[in-house]
């Protein structure tokens, strides 16, 4: 509404019409879950285990700041969904247009 969602109240309503009731930031989104940090993982390693462990629909993934959600795999690829509306940019936040 009014352009004005962002990536944590996206999996909010996403998860809430199946029961699932998350926090309303992206930080406590993905405290609130299983955590697995793959910081120390190469970006091949990263896309791997997501594809082994990941559960489509229901595994958040998250950067600082931002929270997306596994959808399942293309192409042998994991794909994601996200709100991006609130991304930073090379050059300050913005929305994609």
């Amino acid at each position: 509404l009014y352009a004005y969602r962002d990536c944590s109240l996206a999996m909010l309503d996403l998860f809430t019409v199946f029961g699932i009731r998350l926090p309303r930031n992206s930080l406590a989104q993905l405290q609130s879950r299983p955590f697995e940090n793959l910081g120390n993982m190469s970006p091949s390693e990263k896309e791997q285990w997501l594809v082994k462990h990941g559960k489509p629909f229901l595994t958040l993934l998250g950067v600082q700041g931002h929270v997306v959600l596994y959808v399942g795999t293309k192409k042998g690829k994991p794909m994601i969904f996200q709100d991006v509306w609130g991304i930073r940019k090379k050059n300050g936040f913005g929305h994609a247009s």
